[in-house]
């Protein structure tokens, strides 16, 4: 978060058009994983809207199309250092979040 750029570089280099089977993959098992975790859960109505969300991800994935998807990669990489910290902190804090209800 400190130093942005590497960052940046990676998702440059990532390429949606090719990794669209692997990102719906992920979402699925992703959301099937935190919809069976769920009732195990310290907070499982928290674990189980994440893994809906999750789901519910995949098919807007396949509406938007990749050709969209990495328009919005684009415009993400154009962004300053100061908003690609912003969305790191975001997104390390909800880890911690889903960490610590999962817990």
């Amino acid at each position: 978060m400190a130093a942005p750029a590497p960052l940046v570089d990676f998702l440059g280099r990532w390429r949606v058009l090719t990794r669209l089977p692997l990102i719906l993959g992920l979402r699925v098992g992703f959301g099937i994983l935190f919809l069976l975790a769920a009732p195990h859960c310290r907070l499982p109505d928290f674990v189980r809207v994440v893994g809906v969300l999750e789901l519910a991800a995949a098919p807007f994935l396949l509406v938007a199309g990749a050709e969209r998807l990495e328009g919005f990669v684009s415009w993400w990489l154009q962004r300053s250092p100061a908003f690609v910290r912003y969305w790191c902190s975001a997104a390390l804090a909800f880890g911690v979040l889903l960490a610590c209800a999962g817990v």
